[in-house]
């Protein structure tokens, strides 16, 4: 499903060894790939999940954002009237750009032949690829054999840039701009990349800029256009996105404007009557039946991603509001759950972060010496999804939005850290190494 020369992800396969794909690129499917490689390479190191994340993003940028800064909905499968013909290859045309050497090591490794395996001509794969096996066989280094391949996979690119480009939907979504914005912010930090941080706020700020009208969040944005109301979606991808980049640089109006998402979301899409949040806000056009789904389909549905959100809210904030919500949300759909769980795994997210044992951590940071560095260190280096993280160094700022931490202030002018369960929290330290020998232990 990889596009291994341009990179990016096809929609999905058409075939059971998985080498054919629909050749449709989404940024649904690029954002929570992105997502997805991210937080595996944060629990496991290997460097491979990072290339891929880094991989994706180098796509989006490329061939999926506006000059404003935001992305676009979807590129097409075909061009010129054929599914793929923008990404796949003749043998000859392969060794006619790369000369013979270079070809034939390309060939070997992404199991391109005379005959093809798409319509008489090839898609580039690793199916059937031991890479250790090609080293060997052209008498080369793991890292040799990297760069030739690099190598060609740049002049194939550059060649097929000259082919008719599929149609690009420019359509710009609030909920998918959301997700690759949540994304980007999350890998900006695991990587220490602050080029994505910046890139999810250029999107971020389009969307506070283009997609508001009278307070009320819309949809769909395109060629200066602005239509329809925001759906539950919007509302709840966009204060996830929030969620990351407050988790990415602390800034207290991420989390201000997550809250703010949060309630207006309740105002709209909250049903009074059977719970749960419907599909369609209160003042839009009334409708025969207004969907309320929980079951998460290429894209994690709105109430599974309400429910997450209002988890962490809970967390960050201590709203019992938020918290009742969410004990309310688990009756509503209990039912739902209960026969097919697997067919809402982004709402099983909240379980996790609101059953098993978790922690807020609270950070009071006054810049005067480096602790902080040391504790982001960790922070970045560890998959902690049941930590919660606050830190500011604008302690009024920060209390007026989790009021708990009102009182709480550094010691002796040193980044100061509160470890809290339930809210309950510890003596504070200055000792870093403390907080992370108990941070481990959880």
């Amino acid at each position: 499903m990889y596009d291994h020369i341009g990179f990016g992800f096809a929609r999905y396969s058409t075939d059971e060894e998985w080498l054919v794909p629909h050749f449709e690129k989404m940024l649904y499917d690029q954002a929570l790939l992105l997502m997805t490689y991210v937080e595996a390479y944060q629990l496991t190191g290997n460097q491979y999940y990072k290339r891929i994340s880094e991989q994706i993003i180098e796509f989006v940028f490329r061939e999926m954002t506006s000059p404003e800064g935001a992305f676009y909905s979807a590129i097409d499968a075909d061009s010129e009237g054929k599914e793929g013909a923008y990404y796949v290859w003749g043998k000859r045309e392969i060794d006619q750009i790369l000369c013979e050497e270079l070809g034939e090591l390309y060939s070997s490794t992404y199991n391109i032949t005379t005959e093809g395996n798409f319509d008489g001509k090839n898609i580039p794969n690793l199916i059937h690829t031991n890479v250790d096996s090609i080293a060997n066989q052209f008498n080369m280094s793991l890292e040799q054999l990297e760069e030739k391949l690099e190598q060609a996979r740049t002049k194939l690119l550059e060649a097929r840039e000259s082919r008719v480009y599929p149609h690009l939907d420019d359509k710009i979504l609030t909920s998918w701009n959301a997700m690759m914005i949540a994304a980007l912010a999350k890998a900006g930090q695991i990587f220490k990349k602050p080029l994505y941080i910046e890139r999810a706020r250029q999107a971020a700020e389009f969307i506070e800029n283009n997609l508001f009208k009278n307070k009320r969040l819309m949809a769909r944005f395109r060629d200066g256009e602005v239509k329809y109301k925001g759906y539950l979606d919007d509302y709840a991808y966009l204060a996830w996105a929030y969620l990351e980049l407050y988790d990415a640089e602390f800034e207290v109006d991420d989390l201000s404007k997550a809250k703010n998402l949060a309630d207006a979301k309740y105002e709209l899409f909250w049903d009074d009557e059977h719970g749960g949040f419907v599909l369609t806000g209160q003042d839009s056009e009334p409708l025969i039946s207004n969907e309320k789904d929980i079951h998460d389909g290429a894209v994690p549905s709105g109430n599974s991603v309400a429910t997450v959100v209002l988890a962490r809210l809970s967390s960050l904030t201590a709203n019992t509001e938020y918290a009742n919500l969410v004990d309310d949300l688990y009756h509503v759909f209990y039912p739902a759950l209960s026969r097919i769980p697997e067919g809402s795994t982004f709402f099983l997210i909240s379980l996790l972060l609101t059953e098993y044992p978790s922690a807020e951590v609270v950070v009071i940071d006054e810049g005067q010496d480096s602790s902080w560095d040391k504790l982001e260190e960790f922070k970045v280096n560890h998959f902690l999804p049941h930590i919660s993280w606050l830190k500011s160094d604008r302690q009024k700022k920060l209390s007026h939005i989790a009021p708990f931490t009102t009182d709480y202030i550094s010691l002796h002018g040193q980044t100061t850290i509160y470890v809290c369960e339930n809210f309950t929290c510890r003596q504070p330290t200055t000792n870093i190494n403390e907080v992370i020998d108990q941070l481990i232990s959880k």
